[in-house]
């Protein structure tokens, strides 16, 4: 069927996927909202180790379910929801979907968009949150499925910039046709979080040692840093080497903490200066790869969307400051 080839031609891409579940959650959905969710979770359900993210909407738009591969948790997110009932917001929906398009995975996924709606929005059209959505890279495949039976096909295939749409009318057939898909997965590199802060939240300059707090947890395909995992700072010309050891075992979504101190070395004290990224190697027992990755050392404030340089009556500081920070 048209549906079935549509999802698996998506579904066979080489790429790393990162599916949106983007639910209309409004008051003209009516009584097909039950059939919305089974619809839901049944496409969770055959799409099931893919990671995956949940988003309700109505007048305003909620995410669910923030982004994870954790099938109970998006099962369990989708059989909580309860119909918001009032109007229908796609210009926030769509907004929010682009916001958090790459949240759960890298800019090379390829991101999936499954956007269940009776096609009927109020407000402000959300034509250009949609054009704005497309034109992201990489462009994400954006598959509408029409639920209720006032809903012309062909108009939310308009309102979706002519990305391809199909009717859910025979919700046993459509089911039927979702179990036939062939869900490859994709082998994935190992991911591990790490997220910087300066210790006690403290404004830190480069005359002294730098004082950090970790938090470190693995994520997709990782389900857990086994102990004696070691995180190892490189040395530079800024700072001597340093590194930490896990005694336990890291879960995901269950981070753990540690401080730090990178301790500067003399020269580097003189100048006051920073260096502009801190790189560090994860090796893990059991693995013959050393991962590396980096983050960013900011220098200034960070006020909203500008960076800042402190002044100071005997010098400039160079401030480690909070961010999205880590790779």
């Amino acid at each position: 069927t048209p549906l079935v080839q549509t999802l698996q031609q998506v579904l066979s891409s080489n790429d790393e996927l990162l599916v949106t579940l983007l639910l209309d959650s409004s008051g003209s959905i009516g009584s097909e909202y039950p059939t919305l969710k089974s619809l839901a979770l049944k496409i969770s359900d055959k799409l099931k180790g893919l990671t995956m993210q949940v988003i309700q909407f109505s007048a305003v738009a909620i995410i669910e379910c923030p982004f994870t591969d954790n099938y109970d948790k998006i099962q369990a997110s989708i059989k909580a929801m309860k119909h918001l009932k009032t109007t229908t917001n796609m210009e926030e929906a769509f907004k929010l979907t682009r916001q958090t398009l790459f949240r759960g995975g890298s800019s090379k996924s390829k991101p999936v968009v499954i956007f269940i709606t009776d096609g009927v929005h109020s407000g402000n059209h959300p034509g250009k949150e949609i054009s704005n959505l497309l034109q992201m890279k990489p462009s994400p495949s954006l598959i509408g499925i029409a639920v209720g039976t006032g809903i012309a096909v062909n108009t939310l295939q308009n309102l979706l910039q002519n990305q391809p749409c199909f009717p859910a009318d025979d919700y046993g057939g459509l089911t039927r046709m979702i179990d036939s898909l062939k869900v490859t997965m994709k082998k994935r590199d190992p991911v591990i979080k790490l997220f910087f802060t300066p210790f006690n939240n403290l404004l830190q300059n480069a005359r002294a040692d730098l004082q950090l707090t970790i938090n470190c947890e693995p994520d997709v395909p990782l389900k857990t840093l086994p102990a004696k995992t070691r995180i190892f700072f490189r040395p530079n010309e800024f700072y001597f080497g340093c590194e930490f050891i896990l005694e336990t075992p890291v879960q995901k979504d269950m981070p753990f903490a540690a401080t730090i101190t990178l301790k500067i070395k003399p020269q580097a004290k003189l100048t006051g200066e920073l260096p502009d990224r801190i790189w560090y190697e994860v090796t893990i027992p059991g693995r013959n790869e050393t991962y590396v990755g980096s983050t960013s050392v900011l220098l200034g404030w960070f006020a909203k969307d500008f960076v800042l340089k402190v002044p100071h009556d005997q010098m400039d500081l160079n401030v480690l400051v909070w961010g999205p920070m880590g790779s």
